[in-house]
C-alpha cells in the first residue's frame, strides 16, 4: 500500500465466509479505476473459511486482512483504521454489499473534515443465502437491481432518518449521532484518531457506534446522508436474547462513560419498547425543562 491513498475501507468479520465472499465480490466489481484506495479485513477470531476466501480475493483487490483473537467489533475496527494509509476512512460491515457508486460516493463527499458521512442502507431476507449465491453474483455484476428490488430498509434505520434527518440530509434532531450506523459510514481519518477510535471496552454486540457518534458529535463534528452510497446488508437471524444481552451489557458500559447520554431511554428503545419519535420528543422536553 503507497501513502497516497485517498480512503481505507475498514471490514471487520468474524465467521461471516459467505457473506464475506459476495461483499468483496462487490468491492472487486464497483470500485472506481481512478480511486487510489485499500480494503483492510480485520478477522476477529473466526473459525469458518474467512481466511481461503480473503486469499481467494487477494489478486482482484487491493486488500490487506488482519487477522487478530475474537475481541469484538469496536478493537477489530480500530484494529483496521490503525493500518490504514488513507486520508478517508470508510467502516462496511463484512455482510453489506456494496452498490456502484457507493465507494465513489463516499470518496467524492469528503471535504471540510468536520463532517461524517452515512450511506443508504437496504436490507435483503434470504431464507437460504447458500442457494442464491450464484444469482447475488450475477446480480452484482450487473449492478445490484435484483437486490434492489427485494431489499428495504431496516425499519430502525428508517425511523431514525425520518424524524433525525432534516430536508437537506443533515442530522439535526437532539440526537444526530443515531445517525451513525457504522455497516455504511466514512469519516476523516484525522477525526476519527483525535476521538480515540471505539471504545474497545464494548466486546458484545450493540451500541459502539453510537458511543463513538456520540463523542463525535459533541466535539463538534456533523452527520450528513448520502443516497448514493447504498450497501446491502445480508440480514441473518440470531436468539431474541444475543440481542437483549447485548444491549443490556453496552447500556451498563455506557452510564459508567457518559452522565450526558440518555441511557435508559436508549436501552427502552433499542429493545423495541418505545419508538424514536417518542425518544426525540422526550429529549426535547428535557433540553426544554433545562432551559
Amino acid at each position: 500500500m503507497s501513502g497516497g491513498v485517498e480512503v481505507s475501507v475498514v471490514m471487520p468479520t468474524r465467521d461471516q465466509a459467505t457473506r464475506l465472499a459476495l461483499t468483496l465480490e462487490s468491492f472487486a466489481r464497483h470500485a472506481p479505476s481512478t480511486l487510489d484506495w485499500e480494503l483492510i479485513v480485520v478477522d476477529d477470531g473466526s473459525v469458518d473459511g474467512t481466511q481461503e476466501v480473503a486469499r481467494a480475493y487477494a489478486g482482484r483487490l487491493p486488500l490487506l486482512t488482519v487477522p487478530q483473537p475474537p475481541s469484538g467489533r469496536a478493537a477489530a475496527r480500530n484494529t483496521g483504521a490503525r493500518m490504514a494509509h488513507g486520508t478517508t476512512l470508510i467502516f462496511c460491515d463484512s455482510d453489506r454489499i456494496c452498490s456502484p457508486k457507493l465507494l465513489g460516493a463516499h470518496a467524492a463527499a469528503q471535504g471540510d473534515g468536520s463532517t461524517i458521512h452515512v450511506g443508504e442502507i437496504r436490507e435483503v431476507y434470504l431464507s437460504r443465502l447458500e442457494d442464491a449465491q450464484s444469482e447475488i453474483v450475477r446480480d452484482i455484476a450487473h449492478g445490484c437491481a435484483w437486490l434492489a428490488d427485494r431489499s428495504r430498509r431496516p425499519h430502525f434505520v428508517a425511523e431514525v432518518y425520518r424524524h433525525v434527518l432534516d430536508p437537506s440530509g443533515t442530522a439535526s434532531s437532539p440526537a444526530p449521532w443515531m445517525c451513525f450506523f457504522s455497516g455504511n459510514l466514512s469519516l476523516p481519518r484525522a477525526m476519527f484518531e483525535r476521538a480515540g477510535g471505539f471504545d474497545e471496552r464494548f466486546v458484545e454486540w450493540g451500541m459502539e457506534h453510537f458511543e463513538l457518534g456520540y463523542r463525535l458529535v459533541h466535539a463538534g463534528a456533523r452527520i450528513r446522508y448520502l443516497p448514493d452510497a447504498v450497501s446491502f446488508h445480508l440480514a441473518h437471524r440470531r436468539p431474541a436474547e444475543f440481542y437483549e444481552r447485548g444491549i443490556m451489557a453496552s447500556g451498563r458500559l455506557i452510564r459508567q462513560l457518559h452522565n450526558s447520554f440518555p441511557t435508559d431511554e436508549f436501552v427502552e428503545l433499542s429493545l423495541g419498547r418505545s419508538t424514536v419519535a417518542d425518544f426525540l420528543a422526550a429529549l426535547s422536553q428535557e433540553s426544554e425543562s433545562v432551559r
